[in-house]
């Protein structure tokens, strides 16, 4: 997964159709792209406020962009990617050139590596996994981690094996586990009646799954499939509680599309 330099002042070429990049006044790349937002949204007749609501940006993202005097910020490369996209400009990086001292910056302030671990969460009856070895990574929008409250310590990413959580987890896809959520919510309901679930991570005596779970009382857990056809819930009292562990709730999980 390719790194980009954090601020637009390292973009080589941005154009369009409608601003020819022959300015006099334009001095920089950032100049350059606030002109060219500036007269973009004169063609199309855009308020930026509207524009900004519209795209669920913060308020000023794109006023404080085209300012035209010392207070104008430069956009992140995401920022200026959003707002062109939206515009129908074109954004060329083809002429970027990018140093060692770009990337560290793009990684610690934008992104987030998460460890990928040489770990199987089994969709069935459960794998022993005999550790936690780090293999890969893959990098998550810092934004969005503060988003969903999920803190950089805490995030791991494993894979799932098995079909008993198909057709929402399939055999080989990663889920992204939040590690600090180690309980399941006692007695939460749902506006129908039913009892909340939650999509955790456990291990029960050595073996790693990943189930819905749902608390109906303190010394009750259920775990259940997706796949409820082919397998069956499994409730467990306060005597069988101690043997289970909960690694962690499921916050996000990706999925490779087979014919």
């Amino acid at each position: 997964m390719g790194y980009y330099p954090s601020r637009i002042r390292v973009i080589a070429r941005l154009s369009s159709e409608a601003f020819s990049g022959n300015n006099p006044k334009v001095t920089s790349v950032g100049d350059q792209f606030a002109e060219m937002v500036r007269a973009r949204l004169k063609e199309l007749g855009e308020n930026p406020y509207a524009l900004e609501k519209q795209l669920g940006l913060p308020r000023d993202a794109i006023r404080n962009v085209i300012r035209q005097d010392k207070k104008r910020t430069e956009p992140t490369i995401g920022r200026a990617k959003v707002i062109s996209d939206a515009l129908g400009l074109r954004f060329d990086m083809s002429n970027a050139s990018l140093n060692e001292r770009d990337l560290v910056a793009i990684s610690d302030s934008e992104f987030v590596r998460v460890p990928l671990h040489d770990v199987e969460l089994a969709a069935g009856a459960g794998f022993i996994n005999r550790g936690e070895a780090v293999g890969t990574d893959l990098r998550f929008r810092r934004e969005w981690m503060q988003k969903v409250g999920l803190a950089t310590r805490d995030a791991r990413l494993v894979r799932v094996r098995g079909d008993s959580m198909q057709p929402m987890l399939f055999d080989t896809d990663i889920v992204l586990l939040d590690t600090s959520r180690v309980d399941v919510p006692i007695g939460r309901k749902r506006a129908s009646g039913a009892h909340t679930r939650y999509l955790i991570a456990l291990e029960h005596h050595g073996e790693a799954r990943v189930k819905w779970a749902e608390r109906p009382t303190d010394d009750t857990l259920v775990i259940s499939s997706e796949n409820s056809g082919s397998y069956s819930p499994e409730v467990y009292v306060r005597a069988e509680l101690d043997g289970l562990r909960i690694i962690g709730h499921v916050i996000w999980w990706c999925h490779t599309v087979r014919e």
